[in-house]
C-alpha cells in the first residue's frame, strides 16, 4: 500500500512539474510575440508613427513629414505630397512669418500658432512653411523646435498643447 501511495505522489509531482514547465513555455512564447510586435513597430521607417515610436510625447511632432523641409519637393519613403494643395513660396513665407510673430519668449499666442497649423490642408503645406521658416530670407531656425518651445507648458497653470498639435498634424493628409 505504501508503494502505491509513493507512486501516486511521484506521478502527481511529475504532472505538476510538467504543467508548470508548460505554463512557463507558454508564457515565454506569448512574451516573445509581444516583443516581436514592439520591435516590428520600432523598425517601421515608412510611416510617421513608426518614425516617432522612440520619441517622447513632447517630440512626436518632429517625426511627421510636415516638419521635414524637403518633403514638399520630393516626398519621403515613397510617400509624396499632394501637389494640388501646395502653396506658392510667397504664401509659405507669409505663414512662416505670422507663426514666428506669434512666438516669443514671453508673449507666445498658442491659440494663434495652432490656428495657423489648423488652416493648413496637408503635411506638404506644413513642409513648405517649415522650409520657408528656416531658409533665406527668413532664416528663423528650426520650426519643429520653436513650435515645441512655444506650446510646452512652462508656466504654472499653463497647458501643454503639444498633444493637440500632434493630433492636428496626424489628421492632415500628405
Amino acid at each position: 500500500m505504501a508503494n502505491t501511495q509513493g507512486k501516486i505522489i511521484i506521478g502527481g509531482g511529475i504532472i505538476l512539474i510538467g504543467g508548470l514547465i508548460g505554463l512557463g513555455i507558454a508564457s515565454a512564447v506569448r512574451k516573445r510575440k509581444v516583443l516581436d510586435r514592439i520591435y516590428d513597430s520600432l523598425d517601421d521607417t515608412k510611416t510617421s508613427e513608426g518614425l516617432g515610436a522612440v520619441l517622447s510625447d513632447d517630440e512626436k511632432h518632429k517625426a511627421n513629414f510636415g516638419f521635414d523641409p524637403t518633403f514638399w519637393r520630393s516626398g519621403k519613403n515613397g510617400i509624396t505630397p499632394n501637389s494640388d494643395l501646395l502653396f506658392t513660396p510667397m504664401e509659405a513665407r507669409a505663414i512662416a512669418r505670422d507663426i514666428n510673430n506669434n512666438m516669443g519668449r514671453f508673449n507666445e499666442d498658442e491659440d494663434k500658432i495652432l490656428g495657423y497649423v489648423r488652416k493648413l490642408k496637408s503635411q506638404g503645406q506644413l513642409s513648405q512653411v517649415t522650409d520657408a521658416y528656416q531658409s533665406a530670407p527668413l532664416s528663423y531656425g528650426n520650426l519643429a523646435d520653436d513650435i515645441q518651445d512655444a506650446l510646452e507648458s512652462t508656466w504654472y497653470g499653463s497647458k501643454d498643447r503639444l498633444q493637440e498639435l500632434n493630433r492636428i498634424i496626424n489628421a492632415l493628409p500628405y
